[in-house]
């Protein structure tokens, strides 16, 4: 995402606060250090309210799970430190639990616009335009099919999703059918 707004000139950080324009976090999703909740609102301490702009972007849930799992080896411990509630029976059931509730959570807050990081080039262009933010791009845009980091461990398979209760599942398929993904695990898996 910081790619994408840089090409349309706002300077936007990723995982810090810091840059002119805002950042671009899933931490903004829980407290964390320059931000509160206000009547259900997130609040950046370092921006004005007014000028504030609640971007959800949405990945592939499939593919986080897999990148949060395999790649990061711990995954969501900052979610599970922040929300005890969201620690699964084993480490997979762990990430999907953090990924559908960081989604609510963000969704709680009653988001500006929400977007599917695959659509984010097209969607966002026209957000801006239609709220008088745009103000020109920088150079060629980048392209923006997924965001996910790469693994080079095995993928998960079928197996491993059939050691996540079917609780935690039928809140991964919900997940998957209000964003518009499959609610199937992926072939291959």
């Amino acid at each position: 995402m910081c790619l994408l707004m840089k090409h349309y000139r706002y300077q936007i950080d990723h995982q810090k606060d810091g840059a002119k324009h805002g950042i671009s976090s899933f931490h903004s999703a829980f407290p964390s250090i320059g931000v509160s909740e206000v009547e259900g609102r997130l609040v950046y301490s370092r921006f004005p309210e007014k000028n504030a702009y609640l971007i959800q972007v949405v990945r592939n849930p499939w593919r986080v799970i897999e990148s949060d799992f395999l790649v990061e080896g711990n995954p969501s411990i900052a979610v599970v430190d922040k929300f005890p509630k969201v620690k699964g029976r084993n480490l997979l059931e762990t990430s999907i639990k953090s990924v559908v509730f960081l989604n609510k959570r963000i969704q709680s807050f009653s988001p500006c616009l929400v977007v599917k990081v695959e659509q984010a080039l097209a969607v966002i262009s026209r957000w801006l335009e239609n709220n008088g933010l745009f103000i020109g791009t920088s150079g060629i845009a980048p392209v923006i099919d997924t965001n996910h980091k790469d693994h080079k461990g095995n993928p998960l398979t079928t197996e491993d999703y059939s050691s996540v209760s079917q609780e935690v599942m039928e809140s991964l398929r919900e997940h998957c059918q209000k964003y518009g993904y499959s609610d199937e695990i992926p072939k291959g898996a």
